[in-house]
Parts: structure tokens; sequence; C-alpha cells
């Protein structure tokens, strides 16, 4: 492997890869000597008498530094000077400092204070939910906002209630507007009654309700004139408490009726959404608080979902906009230039662990399990299915496909992000069940069609692929008449598919299909009827992955991975519940094409650990051993030449 010394700093590069890792020398330089290996220095060569796994194991995730990948582009070290000698000039108060300026004036008897006043007014909390809202409370009474990161099953929601009472009781605000998905707006709802039936809560059903309080208040008042704005209807509504989705301010933003009177909170469920500034809810949040005298507290158990840039969102809405992005690139981005275009690209995320530290202030996560004794088992499996020839010659074609669909130019008409959607799609479909492909209306399969490359030309009618027999054998041993489970997919094609082919194989069988093309009274029918079932099998995608809990249910099957490790989450966030009596399965089912999305989901995990659970120093997992051997494969490679031929078109049309 090749080996160069810039400073302080070590670079080592691995053998027949472009892959690039930094650290300090010392004393980790140390820890090379004693491992065995020494630098031939004329030939800036890193040699060993046996170089390892698990010798770079010890290496790479020793407490001596923290791991920095960096993707160089070409191999001229020297270009990339100037990004490696900051990479760890790194000082968590300095940047703390920058970023928000004096440290909160928040002290241990205010602290104590501010206890006391949520148990005067809330004596439905946990102790862990009180310090919740304790530091809630802490931060919005010296006007700061807060970012409550704990994990799904905690009772977040309870913490926004009390939360919400407390401060409405102390005269902090006059109003709270309470945001969450659509779905569960009115089970939102139905816990204010719970919890604090005094309150009087309204809750708002989209731009329609507020049009529709009006139309009621000029029936029943003809003489008056309403402007209808939504600064009108929050001050002619004796409610304190508006509960409603993240629609609406959308909506609203649109004919730039964000205006309301008064102290405003904003109490944000799901806050994640937020996430992508360029968004319309986004920005329309934005612009809310920009007009109002508001204060927030956001909500969310996955504030990092794809990459770290994503939780320094919501910690710039947090902050009031305040941070600066300037300081967030110089401390936790890496870039490279592309000298053909002379600019720089983003290329990765570091000191992730660091990002945790300066923020603490503002935000609070706690894991279920730290936080509630006698919790039931959770066992993970990961079923690793070989491709069959089928779809091993299927993706063979989907390769030429994609050489030739690039070579024509074809793609020009759509936005980089669409095409990669698009490829990566049809891969994954491929690993999954190519029968599935039979009735896909996608640009680049019909291209196929039109210049003889019709990839799904072979698939018989009776074909059944590696993940639906194992479905088929899942279903069977688990047991379906006085037992129940749960398959989430990504595809309404995929759950039309598997529940054709239970039924085809189990006469007696019960199933039960949910996808977002239903309304919500329809998926509210189906879903009960679901849990009042002596047995049977919800196939769903991730219409359900939000506010519907089934505590009672035991096994979850993912027949595919999400790209994100939130998403997966999400998933079995929905069967493992803090209220669960019994242990819980989850079966994620696998083929060696998707190796490369397990290793993407396994990095983006590590980087959540780091950065939202506040792990410094993580071991390698089963999955990481699991995608080292199978991105080996010639199908697994086929899938990444794709991915990679994306990403370049990504770089040169985004340039």
């Amino acid at each position: 492997m090749a080996y160069i010394e810039i400073k302080d700093n070590v670079i080592i590069q691995f053998e027949n890869t472009d892959e690039y890792y930094l650290f300090k020398k010392t004393p980790t330089y140390a820890l090379l000597n004693m491992k065995g290996f020494f630098w031939n220095k004329p030939t800036c060569t890193l040699k060993s008498n046996y170089v390892t796994e698990s010798v770079l194991n010890i290496i790479f995730e020793s407490d001596f530094f923290e791991l920095s990948k960096i993707a160089v582009m070409n191999d001229d070290f020297l270009e990339y000077q100037n990004l490696f000698n900051l990479l760890f000039d790194f000082s968590v108060e300095k940047v703390r400092n920058s970023f928000f300026g004096n440290k909160l004036n928040i002290s241990d008897n205010f602290l104590e204070e501010t206890g006391t006043i949520i148990k005067n007014n809330c004596s439905f909390l946990f102790d862990y939910q009180l310090e919740g809202v304790r530091r809630m409370l802490s931060n919005l009474r010296i006007g700061h906002n807060f970012l409550c990161g704990d994990e799904m099953g905690t009772g977040k929601t309870v913490m926004s209630i009390a939360l919400a009472k407390t401060c409405l009781n102390e005269k902090l605000f006059d109003k709270i507007i309470v945001l969450t998905n659509v779905s569960i707006v009115n089970q939102f709802n139905d816990e204010f009654l719970k919890f604090t039936p005094e309150i009087k809560t309204t809750v708002i059903k989209g731009k329609a309700g507020i049009v529709s309080f009006f139309k009621k208040a000029a029936m029943k008042n003809p003489n008056v004139c309403y402007k209808g704005s939504f600064e009108e209807f929050l001050n002619l509504n004796d409610s304190n408490v508006f509960i409603t989705n993240h629609e609406l301010f959308s909506s609203l933003k649109e004919i730039n009726d964000l205006k309301a009177s008064g102290k405003i909170l904003l109490i944000v469920d799901e806050a994640s959404k937020l996430k992508n500034c360029s968004s319309k809810l986004s920005k329309a949040f934005k612009s809310f608080m920009k007009t109002n005298n508001a204060n927030i507290v956001l909500f969310t158990g996955t504030p990092f979902e794809n990459n770290l840039e994503e939780f320094f969102n919501l910690i710039k809405l947090v902050a009031k906009e305040e941070v600066s992005d300037r300081l967030f690139e110089k401390n936790f981005v890496i870039k490279v230039p592309i000298q053909k275009f002379m600019k720089t690209v983003i290329v990765n995320y570091r000191n992730h662990y660091a990002f945790n530290q300066i923020i603490q202030e503002y935000f609070i996560r706690r894991k279920l399990i730290d936080v509630k004794d006698n919790l039931p088992q959770k066992n993970e499996h990961i079923h690793v299915l070989e491709t069959d020839n089928l779809q091993f010659e299927c993706m063979k074609k989907f390769g030429q496909l994609f050489d030739s669909y690039i070579e024509s130019r074809h793609y020009k008409n759509m936005e980089p992000k669409d095409l990669q959607k698009m490829t990566t799609t049809i891969s994954r479909m491929i690993a999954s069940d190519p029968y599935i492909l039979k009735e896909s209306e996608s640009k680049i399969i019909n291209f196929g069609k039109e210049n003889n490359i019709d990839i799904l030309s072979d698939i018989p009618e009776n074909y059944y692929s590696p993940k639906v027999i194992e479905i088929i054998n899942i279903v069977k041993e688990i047991g379906y008449i006085d037992k129940k489970s749960i398959i989430f997919t990504f595809w309404s094609t995929a759950m039309k598919r598997i529940e054709n082919v239970l039924h085809e194989n189990f006469n007696d069988i019960q199933t039960f299909c949910i996808d977002g093309s239903l309304s919500a009274k329809k998926r509210s029918q189906i879903i009960n009827d679901f849990k009042e079932s002596k047995g049977g099998v919800l196939i769903a995608t991730d219409a359900i992955s939000y506010g519907i809990d089934f505590p009672d249910i035991d096994f979850l099957v993912e027949f595919d991975i999400p790209w994100n490790p939130a998403k997966r989450e999400q998933r079995l966030r929905r069967i493992y519940r803090a209220v669960s009596k019994t242990d819980k399965t989850t079966i994620d089912l696998t083929t060696d094409i998707e190796n490369y999305i397990i290793g993407v989901v396994s990095k983006k995990t590590k980087n959540f650990l780091r950065s939202v659970d506040g792990q410094e120093n993580l071991n390698s997992s089963m999955k990481d051993k699991i995608i080292s051997k199978g991105n080996t494969t010639e199908i697994c490679k086929i899938f990444k030449n794709i991915i990679d031929k994306t990403k370049q078109i990504q770089i040169v049309q985004g340039m």
C-alpha cells in the first residue's frame, strides 16, 4: 500500500483501490512500528511482512484518531496537500465558540428551578422525560431553541405535550403550533386530550381547514368582513394549541400568509423533514421564523439520515440561522478540486464525533435501551442470497443498456439525481425480483426495447426470484393462521407481486396491503383489520413507516434494504416499542448485487452513531465482513460501475 507523510499526518492508500486514509502520525506512527510496518522512504511505500485485516482494524479503529477517508480523483498527492494539512487542526472548544458564540448562561440552580416548574405542571413524565423537557424549557426561558434527538419509542410525543402545557401555564408563549405528519395529526390531538384535557386544542386539516373555519364564521356573522388570513385564524380561535401537518406551512407561504401575532412556540415532530434547505417546507419554515416572534423545539429520532450536512441544517434552524455555512465546510466537509472545471466538490464529511460535542447545549439524545428496563430482545438476521442465472443475465444486459443509453446522451434531458434514481431502482429491482420490472415504464427500459436490448424478454411467467422463494419459506416457517408478520418493500409493484405469490402458495392466507396510493381512511381501515385479525401478513411500502405502531407483532421482513439507515430504523420501530412484551425478530433479505448498498448503509450507520449518539470508537460489524466478501463478485461490480458512472455525470452536470 502507498504511504506518504505531510507534516504531522500520514496517508495510506490500500492496494488496488483509490481510497486514501489519513491519520495523525503520533502516536499511531508508533503503533504502526509495533505492528511490523516499515517505511521505504525512496519509494514512499509502507511495507509489512504481514498486512492482515485484523492488523488494519487495530490501526484504523484505535483510540488515537478519528478516521477520515479521502476520495482522491487522481494520483497527484501534491494537488491535495492543502486539504490534508488542516484535517486534524481541530479544537472542539474553539469550533463551538466560532459556531455559537458565548456559552449559554444556564447554571445548575437554573436547571433545578426549571425542573421544579415542570414537576408542578406535569406529573405524568418518567424521570428521563422530565430531564429532556427540563433541557428544552431551560433554553426557551433564556430565548434559545432546542433539538431533541431521542430514539423512537422513548415518548417524544409525551415530552412535547408536557413542554406545551408548562409553557402555557407559565405564560412563556401565547400560542403553540404543533407540526406533525398528516397521518397522525388526529392521533397527536388524542394524546393531548389524554394527558392535558384542560388545554383546548384545534386540529387544522391543512389550508382547507382554515378556509372551512372562515366559511362557518361568515355564516354566523354575515356582517363581519374576514380577511381569511392565518393570523386572523389564530386570533379568532380560542384554542392555545394548534395541531397540523408540516405541509400547511408550504401552502401558506405560497400565498404569503405566514404572519402570526404574539409569542409563538413551534413544536415540530418528525423534524427530519426540514433537513433539506432547498425544500418548499424548509423555506416556508424559515420564512415563518423570520416573520414572527417565534421559538422552536424540534423532535426527530433521525437528525442524520444521509450525511452530516442534514444534521447541520437542523442545527442552523435551532441556532436561528446564525451558524455559518463557511465554518461548517471548514471543519466538517471534505472537498476535492476538479481541475477540468476549476471548482471543488464535496466528497465526504469528517469529525462526526466532534460535531456531536459542539452542539451539546442545543441537543439531547437518549436511546430506548438506556432509559427502559426489561425491553424485549431484538434479533436481527441478514439472509444473504445468491443471485440466480436469470438475474445475472438481466444485470449484464442492463450494464450494456446503461452504457448504450449514456452513449446516446438520452439522459441529457434528465436531472442527474433522476438518472441515478432510475438506474439504481432498476438495479435493485433486478436484485429483488426482475419480474416486477415487467410493468415498468422507465425511460431506459423503453429505450432498450426500441434498440433491441430488452432485459426482460427472457423472464418466464412462472419465475420466482431467490428473494421470493425465501419469502415463501419465511412465511411458512413463521406461520400465518394464528401468527402475524409484516413485510416491507419500496415498491407497490413488489407489494402486489408478494401478495400474488403468497396466495399462489397458501390457499388460506390472509394478506393486507398498504401503499401510498390509499386514502387515509382506507389505510386506517386496513390497519385496523390487520390488528383485529387472528393471523396474516401485512405487506406495505414505507407509507406506514411513520407513526403507526404494531407492538404485538413479533416478525418483520425487509424485502429490500433502504439506502438510508434512518428509514430502516423507522421500519424496525414499528414492532420494537417500549410497550412491547415479546421478543422481536427482523429479517433482511439481500443478494450479492446489494452488498454495495449494505456497505453504504453500514458507513452511514457508523457516522450516525458518531454524530448523533456520540460514540467515538466503532469496531467493524458483521455487515462489513459480508460486504467485503460480496463486493468482489462480478454482478456487484456491474452494479457499482453503473453507480460510479452516474455519480460522475452528477459531478459534471452540477458544475
